[in-house]
């Protein structure tokens, strides 16, 4: 599974969806932890964390592994200090994520959510908590929160639509939520991108097609629309 992490929030591009997301990105598609809030939208940094257990990583050396967790000690001391201080929080919780303590990252994730409820990026993040936990249910409320607190939350949306496709194996709820995704932020051809990959996944790819063909004649140029064009036509 892929994560795409921002300051303090995180994305999934979807489970075992190196392909999936080379569709969108094209070749230069990388796994992303760094300095923008991604939603699948821009190549960062590349790094790949882990695939969802709850076992701290103790070995790891993978540098941003082992860079949170040398700021784990201090960070809980934060918390210790400041108990009703959900930036403080947020930050143990991502460390506990990245270091791959989820458990112990949702009970930092919730009470953060409880000190700062109107906080979208905390309900995204715990929304991946969950989800990586295996409570789909709780999940889905989470993005859901998300996205009421912000209709233009991105990564919500698109962590939302890949737990449906491509964990709970719902297209059609996918492509839903990019259809809803699309209302309300616009026509971004990356979501547009998705929408065509939701389409091919639920097995319309007459529309997947029509959708790579709308990229298109917005934006000739785009690679990855290409690319899926010509992989459908040759299907």
């Amino acid at each position: 599974m892929e994560e795409i992490h921002g300051n303090t929030e995180h994305v999934v591009v979807g489970n075992g969806s190196k392909s999936v997301a080379r569709k969108v990105f094209g070749s230069k598609t990388a796994y992303i932890f760094g300095v923008a809030i991604v939603a699948v939208i821009a190549a960062v940094i590349v790094v790949k964390l882990g695939t969802g257990n709850d076992k701290p990583q103790t070995n790891s050396k993978n540098p941003v592994v082992v860079a949170y967790q040398q700021k784990l000690p201090s960070l809980e001391k934060a918390v210790k200090a400041k108990p009703n201080d959900a930036d403080a929080r947020v930050a143990y919780a991502q460390a506990l994520y990245v270091t791959g303590d989820k458990t112990a990252a949702e009970t930092q994730y919730k009470e953060a959510a409880k000190l700062d409820p109107k906080n979208p990026t905390t309900q995204n993040n715990l929304g991946n908590t969950y989800r990586d936990l295996g409570d789909y249910t709780a999940a889905q409320a989470a993005y859901r929160q998300a996205i009421k607190l912000n209709p233009t939350s991105q990564n919500a949306y698109v962590n939302l639509a890949n737990l449906q496709i491509y964990t709970l194996h719902k297209p059609a709820d996918g492509i839903a939520t990019y259809q809803e995704a699309i209302s309300k932020i616009g026509a971004a051809p990356q979501f547009e991108l998705l929408l065509g990959l939701a389409y091919e996944q639920n097995g319309q790819n007459d529309k997947a097609e029509a959708t790579y063909k709308a990229i298109l004649s917005k934006d000739p140029a785009n690679q990855a629309a290409k690319d899926n064009l010509s992989r459908l036509q040759k299907s």
